[in-house]
């Protein structure tokens, strides 16, 4: 079932394009959340106007007044917008921006020329989904297959090996509970019946039937 009609569908979803820069702080960068949020906004300010709005960035490098994050600098001085994607990481900050762009011209040099291709090369840039199993609701069965998806999602098991992979899930029984043990002596009972009928013996833990 997951291999042929997957884990969840599609309702929902926008067109168009994105121009993106995120950063990733590692836990044990010591710059403050407030100051990144600045650098981040003052770059956005730069790169989204081609370069025409005058950088915060590079002001107070110049100044030496405050000390701006290398990998900021390293983003201001490189042409970044002519990339389709790009990461700069620096291990001494514990910070990593990238920078990328989807749908339009890619490839073009700055902000504004790009924006004016997106309507004409729009992509999916945004998609909502569902669970699967939101459509058998009410189906008998339907939380089985809703186990066996959240197994598949959190493992991420190869398609080929999913079969012997749920198949360790299912709980088997090989013996008797404990409390379905007899305790004490049985008393065997015999049904004797006539000539050329079955005989139905009942012994300690096991039955059998006997043909004459």
């Amino acid at each position: 079932f997951i291999q042929t009609y997957g884990t969840h569908i599609i309702v929902g979803m926008a067109v168009g394009g994105q121009d993106l820069i995120c950063v990733r702080q590692k836990p044990s960068s010591a710059i403050p959340p407030a100051d990144l949020r600045r650098y981040l906004e003052d770059l956005g300010d730069y790169l989204f106007s081609d370069g025409k709005s005058p950088s915060f960035l590079e002001r107070k490098t110049r100044d030496g007044k405050q000390k701006v994050p290398e990998i900021f600098s390293q983003i201001l001085r490189s042409n970044t917008m002519q990339l389709t994607s790009i990461t700069e990481t620096s291990s001494k900050d514990g910070l990593t921006i990238v920078c990328s762009k989807r749908g339009g011209d890619v490839f073009l040099q700055n902000h504004s020329s790009w924006l004016q291709t997106v309507p004409a090369k729009p992509e999916g840039i945004l998609f909502k989904f569902v669970p699967i199993t939101a459509l058998l609701t009410g189906i008998p069965g339907s939380g089985y297959l809703s186990h066996a998806i959240n197994l598949y999602l959190r493992y991420k098991p190869a398609l080929e090996d999913l079969q012997y992979f749920l198949e360790f899930q299912v709980p088997r029984q090989w013996a008797p509970m404990f409390c379905e043990l007899p305790f004490g002596i049985k008393i065997k009972r015999v049904l004797v019946l006539p000539c050329n009928s079955v005989s139905w013996v009942q012994r300690f833990m096991s039955a059998r039937l006997r043909f004459s």
